[in-house]
């Protein structure tokens, strides 16, 4: 009498139909009427064919080892159940005939010739190639399924942070935002543009009650486009992956999305590792070789000290507390004396009411751009779609265009506010450049950074003892000579340059550049207030 071992498999991914129970039937049933003595059955449920690494198929191999000789026949109920790769299948067929010289059969589907008829490799090759392509059918409509629904902005999975599963009035799937914990998803991208760092908002997150698991829960949050509105649609065939509105509500608005996106991806010029409270130059500060300083720690007589240095010039460090109280002084040096910020209100108030004659017409200029910038993002995306735009040039343009439209929409904002909220505004934070010191000081990390890139156009040095910079805002010039005098900053301006930029005193004025600089300020007291 030959002896065999059943092995039964069953798996979401495959869509079957057979019971586990049912295909053992169908073996116990067929092991009766050939006269088969059946020795063990193993059963996987849940696994892909996909391959072998199945917990109950590494168990029939040890029962196969420990038992060599003793079994004649592994059956199982079809190809598709053993197997729905080929090349594994084929592979551990081999095996098993060879090695242990047990047949593999599969009872539903016999082949009625000699198993060593090059037709009967044949065939069973064909059955099992068909059972592979019947899994990628199914996996091919499965794809498509979802391609479409996420085509139509629906949500499949499970409901990221911040947000609940439900259903419509259809009983389709859905989710809907989760009033308790949707301020935490807002809290992390607010925290995140203001500069601080991943493992600061993490530690926010967590003492107010969010469970945090993994490192990279942060990052997700703040990549997922789904908080925004949207939702990130699969690649299908010649389709790209793409970024389509949802139709749930967004937690955060898409400009706070895209400007977070715009921090992540322009890592040379804001980076997630160089925002450190102890160093706030790094990232900023340049060496005399045009190369950004890094900084760290080095052990002294009795504490730590830090030290900024180029990775181009080793032997040279830069002791941070020095530099830090060096700028301190720069920044004394050039805030600005009551009587200068008495004239710049009133040239920032006759500014403010010329911009505001001509409201209706730049707001209308300004949709007008709005308009251009979306065609251009169409473009695209068309481009994108045709195969006509590699995905490296997609992201950048991408980037840059959700950037300027950011911009676009936040000067409509402006313009839409009322007159005397936009000067009361700009009125208190032109009192601030009296006190550069102060208010550079209560900002954050980012804000410092920020605040040395408006001033500094992104070209602040240290060489021998000295800042130096070939611009800075020109409101800020007129003691160039004297911070020269002091060796604390050295402007390296031709001096006609800078004799013709206007400092912003009576004798003339350039009051756009600040702007900029005055909202910056503005940020600075609302988050620290």
């Amino acid at each position: 009498m030959k002896r065999a071992i059943g092995y039964a498999r069953i798996s979401d991914e495959d869509q079957s139909t057979w019971s586990l129970p049912g295909q053992l039937e169908l073996i116990t049933e067929y092991c009766s009427q050939n006269n088969i003595e059946l020795v063990a059955t193993f059963t996987d449920d849940g696994e892909s064919a996909k391959n072998f690494d199945r917990a109950d198929w590494k168990r029939l191999e040890e029962f196969v080892k420990k038992n060599h000789g003793q079994v004649d026949q592994l059956l199982v109920m079809a190809w598709t159940r053993f197997s729905r790769n080929t090349k594994e299948a084929l592979t551990m067929i081999e095996q098993l005939e060879n090695r242990y010289h047990i047949r593999v059969v599969s009872i539903r589907e016999p082949l009625h010739m000699h198993p060593q008829s090059p037709f009967f490799h044949h065939i069973r090759t064909q059955m099992i190639q068909y059972g592979e392509l019947e899994l990628n059918f199914i996996k091919d409509r499965t794809k498509f399924g979802i391609h479409q629904a996420q085509k139509s902005g629906r949500y499949l999975n499970r409901a990221p942070r911040g947000y609940l599963n439900a259903r419509n009035e259809k009983d389709e799937p859905i989710i809907i935002i989760d009033q308790t914990r949707a301020p935490l998803i807002r809290h992390i991208y607010d925290r995140f543009l203001i500069g601080d760092t991943i493992d600061s908002i993490r530690k926010q997150v967590k003492e107010r009650g969010m469970n945090v698991k993994g490192n990279s829960m942060v990052q997700n949050i703040l990549r997922n486009p789904v908080y925004m509105g949207c939702i990130k649609q699969i690649a299908y065939y010649d389709a790209p992956e793409a970024i389509v509105k949802g139709i749930h509500e967004p937690i955060i608005d898409e400009n706070t999305w895209w400007k977070v996106q715009a921090l992540f991806e322009n890592k040379k010029s804001i980076h997630r590792s160089i925002l450190n409270e102890d160093f706030p130059l790094r990232g900023v500060l340049k060496c005399f070789c045009n190369r950004n300083v890094t900084a760290a720690f080095s052990k002294g007589r009795n504490n730590l000290v830090g030290y900024y240095k180029c990775n181009s010039h080793t032997a040279i460090n830069l002791n941070a507390k020095k530099l830090h109280l060096q700028f301190d002084e720069i920044l004394k040096e050039i805030s600005l004396p009551a009587f200068h910020i008495d004239y710049l209100q009133k040239k920032i108030l006759e500014n403010l009411t010329a911009k505001l004659r001509n409201r209706e017409k730049e707001m209308q200029e300004k949709q007008q751009q709005l308009s251009a910038l979306q065609k251009k993002i169409d473009s695209m995306e068309e481009k994108y779609i045709l195969g006509d735009l590699d995905k490296e040039a997609y992201m950048k343009w991408k980037g840059r265009y959700h950037s300027e439209t950011s911009l676009l929409q936040a000067s409509l904002a402006d313009l839409r506010r009322p007159v005397d909220q936009i000067w009361r505004n700009y009125k208190s934070s032109t009192s601030d450049l009296a006190n550069l010191q102060f208010i550079y000081n209560k900002g954050s990390v980012q804000h410092k950074q920020s605040f040395v890139r408006m001033v500094f156009n992104n070209q602040l040095y240290y060489q021998e003892g000295v800042y130096r910079t070939p611009w800075i805002m020109p409101v800020f010039a007129s003691k160039s000579a004297f911070l020269a005098e002091q060796r604390l900053l050295v402007i390296e301006q031709p001096p006609a340059e800078t004799t013709n930029l206007a400092i912003c005193a009576p004798s003339g004025s350039i009051i756009e550049p600040l702007f900029q600089l005055l909202n910056l300020f503005s940020e600075i007291k609302s988050k620290t207030a």
